[in-house]
């Protein structure tokens, strides 16, 4: 039983990051109503964005924990885009171990510099993902993070 539990918390861990890490899409909204994040837009059928992901410590609730964070932050940027965009990111991994990115929601292909979970950045490397957004994508809130078996 106590195997159980302790696979339940893990896995309601990496929900956490999951649904903290979201990439709305073509919702109206200002980045007061994302909750005061760090917000991008696309513009001209593009968003470029860099993403660093570097350890640091979080705190919830008064309880300090090793964590992972994009640009200095657990919840991470959102990136607002709209079907037909392209999404580019620049991730610079400043972490100990190899990183990546997933998307979850996005009608995209899984080859390439798209959102290939294959692809793995080393400590210290930057990696250039090119995410087509395919025209018929349909609006919602999606969500992204690093797609590393074992760790989140």
């Amino acid at each position: 039983m106590g195997g159980m539990t302790d696979r339940f918390r893990r896995g309601a861990g990496v929900a956490v990051v999951c649904l903290c890490l979201a990439l709305l899409w073509a919702l109206p909204g200002r980045a007061e109503e994302a909750g005061g994040l760090e917000d991008h837009r696309s513009a001209n059928g593009v968003l470029a964005v860099t993403l660093t992901a570097a350890p640091r410590e979080v705190a919830f609730d008064g309880v300090h924990f090793p964590g992972m964070v994009y640009n200095g932050r657990y919840e991470g940027p959102v990136l607002r885009v709209r079907p037909g965009d392209m999404l580019r990111i620049h991730l610079v991994n400043q972490l100990s171990a190899p990183t990546n990115l997933h998307f979850h929601g996005i009608e995209t292909t899984p080859r390439g510099r798209g959102d290939n979970i294959a692809i793995l950045v080393p400590p210290g490397a930057s990696f250039d993902y090119e995410v087509p957004i395919p025209a018929n994508q349909p609006p919602g809130l999606f969500w992204y993070h690093a797609h590393v078996h074992g760790d989140s």
